[in-house]
């Protein structure tokens, strides 16, 4: 009974194949000039004459095989009447033999063109015109797809793309082409995507668990937006290299729900905003130097080696964030949701100041990011980032020198700097400054307190008080009428010595102290 139904519905597949198609000697007249050899390419031609669409997967599967060099016939030789839709639909194909258009000496594809579900040996379209739209959808590929100069007038659509072996790699090269419309990639199982100086109104890049796909090289493009994501929930998609050297964004650069081994994004320039959003992590290296980034967001995940630290990498070394600038910065911690939890943790205040100090030293990335708290009137975080800045600098000076003199150099810079920190709080704060000048003139007090050891210098002195003496002494530019009349005898040098550092470190301190009352350093 199974056999019979087999062979009956066979039949009525043969039979609406030949309805559609027309008689066999009718058909090879129409398609002669097309050079149709194969039942397949017959039947192409006569679906595409029809209405546009050849669907192949009615033929058994060994009858399913048309020729590269005649598909390129029919996408480039046919006349505007000969297939009267817009858009040509080929589904279910074998092309035995590369797909090859050298665009400089071949006429342009007037139609948009849609494969699904076809097997290729491989598609190479070098320099290739299409005045519509592309499509590739569930198909597999031996040599892998390659459009390297290519220009599409409308959107580009490679969805599924798989290798027709399992276990092969294949890639997708995109190089120097031009999209005029979009490029929405989806459901790519294909170990890499490179798609240098490639332009588009925008990129859209749909990442799948499991998937092969490994490196993605978006260097020197010009978009309005790029979107590379994974919008399963609860996940998050591993990607080992993700480029974008010298690209620039004039909108949106948006990650969301990915892994990356390694970002590399020196001189990226985005206009607008990049939302490295939602359940990111970059494991191994991050190269932002001299990158724009505009309105910076991230939302990070832990990492997964039991730390609970950020997932970004461990060694400084490997966070390059040298002359990177902002508008504005925002680094949170992402954790994926948990029905148990009452709130979720947190790793510490500030996430973003924990990031570029965890980086290789950027002064600028700081200047950045503390003038944005200073906007905001967070006057406080901002003096923290300062200081946080100048702890890197220190441990970056050091770090970098090199030689006995170079050891040397860095650690006259280390303690000048430790100094200022100490008794200037870099002038940030009048406390300490106020401080320390307290602590000045009572010291100054105790020594200055033998009226034995000081000499007069007027005619009619007032009193001697060690106190006002001390304080007097140390006040630049104020006149008590006691340190003018008194001084230390000529025979204690040692007193004449330590009045003279007195007094200059009221000309330091009590300067910086009114600085930072007035905000002059801020």
């Amino acid at each position: 009974m199974c056999f019979r139904k087999c062979w009956l519905a066979r039949a009525v597949s043969f039979t609406l194949l030949l309805i559609f198609t027309g008689n066999s000697s009718g058909l090879d007249k129409k398609v002669s000039e097309w050079g149709a050899q194969t039942r397949a390419e017959k039947v192409m031609v006569a679906g595409l004459r029809k209405n546009g669409e050849a669907n192949l997967q009615l033929l058994p599967v060994g009858e399913r095989t048309i020729r590269g060099s005649f598909l390129k016939e029919i996408l480039l030789n046919h006349a505007e009447s000969e297939i009267p839709s817009r858009i040509i639909r080929i589904s279910g194909a074998t092309v035995e033999g590369v797909l090859r258009i050298q665009g400089e000496r071949e006429a342009a594809v007037s139609r948009t063109v849609v494969f699904s579900s076809c097997n290729f040996d491989g598609v190479w379209l070098h320099s290739a015109h299409f005045e519509q739209g592309l499509t590739f959808a569930r198909s597999s590929f031996r040599q892998g797809l390659f459009l390297e100069r290519t220009h599409v007038k409308g959107d580009l659509l490679l969805s599924g793309i798989k290798p027709a072996t399992e276990g092969d790699d294949i890639r997708i090269i995109l190089d120097d082409a031009h999209i005029d419309g979009q490029l929405m990639m989806q459901s790519l199982n294909v170990s890499a995507i490179q798609a240098r100086r490639l332009t588009a109104q925008s990129v859209r890049l749909d990442l799948t668990p499991g998937s092969r796909l490994k490196k993605v090289d978006f260097s020197q493009l010009e978009v309005e937006s790029v979107t590379i994501a994974d919008y399963h929930i609860a996940s998050t998609s591993p990607l080992s290299e993700l480029w974008l050297s010298e690209a620039s964004i004039k909108k949106t650069l948006r990650l969301s729900h990915v892994v990356l081994g390694e970002l590399h994004a020196p001189g990226l320039r985005v206009d607008g905003r990049t939302d490295v959003e939602d359940g990111v992590g970059i494991q191994k290296s991050i190269d932002l130097a001299w990158a724009s980034l505009g309105t910076f967001e991230w939302g990070v995940v832990e990492c997964d080696d039991q730390t609970g630290r950020p997932c970004w990498p461990a060694d400084r070394d490997n966070i390059r964030i040298g002359a990177m600038s902002l508008r504005d910065i925002s680094i949170r911690p992402y954790f994926f949701p948990d029905p148990v939890a009452d709130s979720p943790p947190a790793w510490g205040k500030d996430e973003s100041l924990q990031f570029l100090d965890q980086a290789a030293f950027s002064e600028s990335a700081y200047a950045s990011y503390e003038q944005l708290l200073r906007n905001r009137g967070l006057i406080a975080e901002a003096d923290n980032v300062y200081r946080g800045m100048r702890a890197h600098k220190r441990a970056a000076t050091w770090q970098a020198s090199q030689g006995f003199l170079g050891k040397m150099g860095a650690a006259v810079y280390i303690t000048i700097d430790l100094i200022q920190k100490v008794l200037l709080g870099y002038g940030r704060s009048a406390l300490q400054p106020l401080l320390w000048s307290l602590a000045f003139v009572a010291f100054g007090t105790v020594v200055f307190r033998s009226e034995k050891r000081m000499e007069v210098i007027g005619e009619h002195p007032p009193q001697f008080s060690a106190f006002w003496y001390s304080l007097e002494l140390f006040l630049p530019v104020v006149d008590l009428g006691v340190a003018k009349n008194w001084r230390p005898a000529r025979r204690s040098f040692p007193l004449l010595t330590y009045a003279r550092v007195h007094q200059l470190a009221g000309w330091i301190l009590i300067p910086v102290a009114l600085a930072a009352l007035t905000g002059a350093f801020k």
